[in-house]
C-alpha cells in the first residue's frame, strides 16, 4: 500500500478535526451491533436457566449482529491511509508537532475559553489516545482481513467466527470507544461517553429479547392460540 506524502501539521490537524466526528458515528454503529449482540445473548442464556422457549430468530439475530460488527472493526481500524480510521489518526498523532498543533488549538469548553489548563487536558488525552491504540491486537485484525475478497452479501457468520473470537472483538469495541471519547474532547472539547454505548445497546437488546421470551411462555403456559391464528384477516 503506497503511503500518501507527508502534509503539514496544521493540515494533519484539519484532518483528524474532520475525522473525529465520522469515527464516532462509525464507532456508534459499531457498538450498536455488537451491544444488540451482547443483549440478545444474555437473554437467551437466561432462557435456558430458566427453562423458557426461546425465539430461534434471537440466535440468527444475534449473529447478524457479530458480522456487521466484524466488518465494521476491520474498517474502522483499516491501514489504508485514505481510509477513515483510527490508524489515519494514529499516523498523524505519531508527529510531535501535530500534537502541539492540536493543544494550541485546544476549544473552549462551554462559556469558558481555552487555557493553558485545556491545552495541557489536550495533551494528556493525546497520549490516552496513543496508549489506547497501543493496545490494539493487529494479530486479530489480521484476522479479518481475508473477509475484504467476499462479497458482503455472501460473508457468513461462521466465516467470521473462523477470524476472530468474541472476546476479541468486544475488546476492539472497547478500544474504539475509549478513542472516540478522547477524540471528542480532543478536536471538540466534549467529554463524550461512549464508553457507555456498548452497556446501553446492550441493555436495551436484552430488555427486548427477555420481554420476548417471557411472553412466549406466558403465551405457552395459558394455551393460547398461535398468533398465524389470531392476526386479523385481510
Amino acid at each position: 500500500m503506497k503511503p500518501l506524502p507527508e502534509i503539514s501539521a496544521a493540515e494533519a490537524t484539519n484532518e483528524i478535526t474532520r475525522l473525529a466526528p465520522l469515527l464516532r458515528s462509525y464507532t456508534r454503529h459499531a457498538a450498536l451491533s455488537f451491544g444488540s449482540y451482547l443483549g440478545a445473548n444474555a437473554a437467551i442464556r437466561e432462557a435456558h436457566q430458566l427453562g423458557f422457549s426461546f425465539d430461534p430468530i434471537a440466535n440468527t439475530y444475534g449473529g447478524e449482529c457479530v458480522l456487521i460488527t466484524a466488518l465494521r472493526v476491520y474498517a474502522l481500524f483499516d491501514a489504508d491511509p485514505t481510509k477513515v480510521s483510527f490508524q489515519r489518526v494514529n499516523r498523524h498523532l505519531k508527529r510531535s508537532e501535530v500534537r502541539d498543533d492540536l493543544a494550541q488549538r485546544a476549544p473552549g469548553w462551554g462559556d469558558w475559553p481555552a487555557t493553558n489548563y485545556r491545552a495541557s487536558q489536550i495533551t494528556d488525552r493525546i497520549a490516552l489516545y496513543r496508549e489506547t491504540y497501543a493496545r490494539t491486537d493487529w494479530k486479530a485484525h489480521g484476522g479479518l482481513m481475508g473477509l475484504r475478497n467476499i462479497e458482503i452479501a455472501h460473508v457468513t457468520e461462521d466465516q467470521v467466527k473462523n477470524r476472530i473470537t468474541y472476546a476479541e472483538l468486544e475488546h476492539f469495541m472497547m478500544l474504539a470507544c475509549k478513542m472516540v471519547g478522547d477524540l471528542s474532547l480532543i478536536t471538540e472539547g466534549l467529554s463524550d461517553a461512549a464508553d457507555e454505548w456498548l452497556d446501553g445497546y446492550a441493555e436495551l437488546a436484552y430488555d427486548f429479547w427477555a420481554g420476548h421470551f417471557r411472553l412466549l411462555h406466558i403465551n405457552e403456559r395459558a394455551e393460547l392460540p398461535d398468533w398465524h391464528e389470531i392476526r386479523p384477516r385481510a
